[in-house]
């Protein structure tokens, strides 16, 4: 992805972000953005964000009636008139402003009180902040949100994958009616009213379903893949775009920062949440064996990607109670399951967060297996991104593997 997609992607998200939490963008919010681009008037980025705000913000203008007709005052330029918008009634400051009305309005309502070849130019705080803006460049700016807006509205409305499904879309839904198919194999067809922060799971929405019936809907139980498969195809048929790489890896982090988010020693996970978490891994060790094998011709990049997420050698893993029990030791369960494991054989964390009698399994991955570390991952991620990613947990020096018998030489009871 070069410079330019990459800005791109950065501002489509950041006013699909607006879009949605249009009712964050106040007059006060806009004034934190003038005065970031007043700071830094050549930053492209900061422009874009001050219109992002300026096109869904409600802003002041001054009218004054006469009769039964109404008239906005304009300063006039040799290029055109300037349109006078405001933040706020204190932004108004000489007394030759102060006899006007106050009105309230929407940038793009506002414009169309106006013919096209009347203005040039809209001033916003002419008196404080001074920022003024050709009308023409304005305009296309706030279409070309707008048609952002509408493009991701439609893609609502036909229906958006699992895997293409990004957590601002997500949130997107909230206030509509949806129609959703789960990894669990529910079929959901409701209201989506409301919604909540849930620490384990994110993004909740809560969906009524009619009949005094409702269900809660979070992004882990539609978003079950991510961009792996599809980067596997791609590069099968020896296709290499930096722009899939990227895409590929910030996926990968998106997954495990999912993964790290939603389990915690001692708590057991759902049946759905295991089936998703077992998809993701053997997708991402099909991935490894495939840019491990020379026919394709890895790239630099890629190698280096397969070095930071595979670990073999000695890994730990803790076995027990999250609430105080008189419960015997809890015996393995060897199966093909992706648990966690920790390169460090003592975590006091963990065992403080343990009630009872302790397991502690001793297990070394073999070269020919996988074993997935988020340590690395994290690193080589945040070496090679302008996004920074924080996956790994404290001392925990995360390893993602199954419990397989054959690998464990020694089960200690603590």
């Amino acid at each position: 992805m070069n410079m330019l997609e990459k800005q791109y992607h950065k501002m489509y998200h950041k006013i699909l972000t607006d879009d949605t939490r249009w009712d964050l963008m106040t007059a006060k919010e806009l004034e934190k953005r003038i005065a970031k681009f007043k700071a830094d008037e050549k930053s492209q980025d900061k422009m874009l964000s001050m219109l992002s705000c300026l096109r869904l913000a409600e802003i002041l203008y001054l009218y004054q009636k006469n009769g039964e007709s109404t008239t906005m005052p304009t300063v006039p330029l040799l290029e055109g008139q300037v349109m006078l918008i405001f933040t706020g009634e204190e932004k108004i400051v000489s007394d030759n402003l102060k006899q006007f009305e106050v009105g309230f309005s929407r940038l793009p309502e506002l414009l169309e009180c106006f013919e096209d070849t009347e203005l040039a130019f809209i001033c916003i705080n002419p008196e404080t902040d001074d920022i003024t803006l050709p009308l023409n460049y304005t305009k296309e700016i706030i279409e070309a949100y707008d048609n952002i807006q509408i493009h991701v509205d439609e893609q609502m409305g036909e229906g958006i994958k699992a895997e293409e499904l990004e957590p601002i879309v997500f949130e997107r839904f909230l206030g509509r009616r949806i129609d959703c198919e789960t990894t669990e194999g529910k079929h959901i067809i409701g209201d989506a009213y409301s919604s909540r922060m849930d620490k384990k799971r994110g993004l909740v929405l809560v969906v009524d379903l009619g009949e005094d019936d409702e269900v809660e809907l979070c992004q882990g139980q539609v978003k079950h893949t991510i961009a792996v498969k599809a980067y596997m195809e791609q590069r099968k048929k020896l296709v290499v775009r930096d722009d899939f790489f990227e895409i590929l890896c910030e996926g990968i982090a998106g997954f495990l920062a999912y993964w790290t988010g939603n389990t915690y020693v001692g708590n057991k996970k759902t049946s759905a949440e295991t089936a998703i978490f077992q998809e993701f891994f053997r997708s991402l060790n099909s991935l490894v064996t495939l840019l491990k094998d020379e026919k394709i011709s890895p790239t630099k990049e890629e190698r280096e990607l397969v070095n930071s997420l595979v670990y073999n050698g000695k890994v730990y893993r803790y076995l027990g109670y999250s609430s105080p029990t008189k419960k015997k030791h809890i015996e393995p369960i060897f199966n093909d399951v992706y648990v966690s494991w920790s390169k460090n054989k003592k975590i006091c964390y963990i065992e403080s967060k343990l009630y009872g009698c302790m397991t502690r399994l001793h297990c070394t991955i073999p070269p020919n297996m996988v074993g997935f570390d988020l340590e690395g991952f994290q690193e080589f991620h945040n070496n090679h991104f302008e996004s920074k990613v924080w996956i790994a947990r404290g001392e925990e020096r995360e390893v993602v593997f199954p419990t397989i018998k054959e690998t464990i030489y020694r089960i200690e009871y603590l």
